[in-house]
């Protein structure tokens, strides 16, 4: 995660590539390509959304209504539109290395990207600022640094209180936004609670032999079926 804070390293577009290098080279490509340009990697922006849903939904449980995009119609829209998701999904995993063992639902991943938003955001404004950043070795090892818990306790506290001050001037707070609040809030305050936990050794051999005879085995049956194709081909 920390790593998602340099404004120019790793793999994928980085807010760098968008807010710095794409503007300078904007004027040589064609439109298409331009627009094409922006629009691609716009995924990884994802994690700036979720600061502004907080304050949303804050600013939500204040004004004291019910949003129409909670209502049952949208809902049922939202639904219809995450099960097109997980179609599109399901196409992708055809092309998995192990789609057997790689399948299912990554809720792993998902709950990385509510995770890093804070450093992402870092990301961006150095990009903006055009401010460099060191190089961040990944550590393999456990950190008495805290590097989750500040963020998203603050975030739990806040929204929180904010629940809490809207229920007093309001007398209610509609129960779709009290439901979203109260995940929010475990969710949270959850990720702080990881960051108490020993972490895992950086590798396990056991795991590692295990891993390798599941693939080894995969690779055998696929180029044995690969033989066989090139043969009958012949």
């Amino acid at each position: 995660m920390q790593n998602s804070s340099r404004p120019g390293r790793g793999n994928g577009p980085k807010p760098h590539s968008k807010f710095r290098l794409l503007p300078s080279l904007a004027g040589q490509l064609p439109k298409t390509e331009r627009a094409l340009g922006v629009l691609h990697g716009a995924s990884y922006l994802r994690p700036l959304t979720i600061p502004a849903m907080y304050v949303l939904l804050a600013y939500l449980m204040f004004v004291g209504t019910n949003p129409a995009f909670l209502s049952p119609r949208a809902l049922l829209f939202l639904g219809g539109l995450i099960l097109l998701l997980m179609a599109a999904e399901r196409f992708r995993r055809r092309f998995y290395l192990d789609p057997s063992r790689e399948g299912g639902i990554h809720w792993r991943a998902l709950v990385l990207q509510f995770t890093k938003w804070p450093f992402f955001m870092m990301a961006a404004w150095r990009a903006l600022l055009g401010r460099p950043a060191q190089y961040a070795l990944t550590q393999k090892v456990g950190s008495k640094r805290p590097i989750v818990m500040w963020p998203h306790l603050g975030v739990g506290c806040l929204l929180a209180g904010a629940w809490i001050v809207a229920y007093t001037l309001n007398n209610a707070v509609a129960p779709a936004l009290s439901a979203i609040t109260a995940a929010i809030v475990l969710f949270s305050f959850g990720l702080v609670v990881t960051e108490l936990r020993l972490m895992p050794p950086p590798f396990e051999p056991g795991m590692y032999m295990k891993r390798r005879a599941q693939l080894s085995d995969m690779l055998a049956r696929r180029m044995s079926r690969r033989n066989q194709i090139g043969a009958a081909a012949r």
